[in-house]
């Protein structure tokens, strides 16, 4: 099956970034989402370059892909996507780091 236009490989590529643990590419793919229109999976990648640069102790990156994940965020208004909420959070690491992924699964959780 072959998939034409301009989501099929912002789909592609945002997978691959997901893949990979990639904050960088992520934040890509947040990018590539956004000028295709597809702004709550823009924020959903901008939320995951957050959690993922935050893993990697990228403070900085981590704090922009958070601001980028905001600002997406407020253009949907009022939509409130699973990982905005893992935006939201601080970047900084928790003195208690090994159980920052508890604190992440709760947030994600859809009960």
């Amino acid at each position: 099956t072959q998939v034409d236009g301009p989501r099929a490989p912002a789909a592609a590529a945002h997978a691959a970034a997901l893949a990979t643990d990639d904050g960088a590419a992520l934040h890509a793919a947040s990018v590539q989402l956004e000028q295709i229109g597809a702004l709550l999976l823009a924020v959903d990648a901008a939320a995951q370059a957050t959690a993922a640069h935050t893993r990697h102790n990228r403070r900085g990156s981590a704090q922009a892909a958070s601001t980028r994940a905001h600002r997406l965020t407020q253009a949907c208004e009022g939509a409130a996507p699973p990982l905005a909420a893992v935006a939201a959070t601080s970047t900084a690491p928790a003195p208690n780091s090994r159980h920052r992924p508890h604190r992440t699964r709760r947030l994600l959780r859809s009960d």
